[in-house]
C-alpha cells in the first residue's frame, strides 16, 4: 500500500514534519511507501517548493490543481501549466514529480487535462474518464493506473504541455 499524505496549505508543514518523523520512528521502511502533496490550489508553488525545502522532502511529491467539479471549469489553466512545467524540469530545485487535476467530470475538460499532459485525475465520473481512454487519441497512450504500479515513478510524457493552447 502507498499512502499520500495531504495537507492543505504550507502552514501545515508542521504537520508533515510530525507525520514523517513518526513513521520514520516506527517503521523507517514505510517511508519509501509515503508521499506528500499540498492541496490548496490557491498555495504559490514557490512557497510549496520552499516548504520542501525547508522540511528535506526530495522526493515523492505530488501536485494538484483543481476546484470542485461545479466550477473546475472556470480555474485557468496558468497554475497547472506550472505545475507541469516544473514536473519537467530538470533544474535542481524542481519539486513536482506528479501533476494532477481536480474534479474534471465533463468530456471536455477530461480531454484537455490529458493533452496537457497530468499524471492523474481525480473525477467523479470515471466511467467517462476510462470511456475516454478507450478513443483513438488516447488509447496507446495512456491508460488507468493499477495495483503495481510505482506512484512515484515518472513515465514518458503524454504529448506535454500544449504550450498554452487550451484546445
Amino acid at each position: 500500500m502507498n499512502v499520500l499524505l495531504s495537507v492543505r496549505s504550507v502552514r501545515d508543514g508542521e504537520v508533515l514534519r510530525g507525520a514523517l518523523h513518526t513513521i520514520y520512528r516506527i517503521m523507517p521502511l514505510m517511508l519509501s511507501k509515503i508521499g506528500v502533496d499540498i492541496s490548496n490550489s490557491d498555495q504559490p508553488l514557490d512557497a510549496i517548493r520552499d516548504l520542501y525545502l525547508r522540511l528535506g522532502i526530495t522526493g515523492h511529491r505530488w501536485q494538484g490543481d483543481g476546484a470542485t467539479n461545479c466550477v473546475s471549469y472556470l480555474r485557468p489553466p496558468q497554475r497547472l501549466y506550472n505545475v507541469i512545467k516544473d514536473r519537467q524540469s530538470e533544474v535542481p530545485h524542481h519539486y513536482v514529480e506528479k501533476a494532477y487535476q481536480w474534479t474534471l467530470d465533463t468530456p471536455g475538460e477530461l480531454r484537455r487535462s490529458l493533452r496537457r499532459g497530468v499524471d492523474a485525475i481525480i473525477t467523479n465520473r470515471p466511467d467517462r474518464l476510462a470511456a475516454i481512454l478507450r478513443e483513438d487519441e488516447f488509447r496507446d497512450v495512456v491508460r488507468p493506473a493499477i495495483v503495481y504500479d510505482n506512484p512515484w515513478t515518472r513515465f514518458d510524457d503524454f504529448v506535454g504541455m500544449d504550450s498554452g493552447r487550451d484546445s
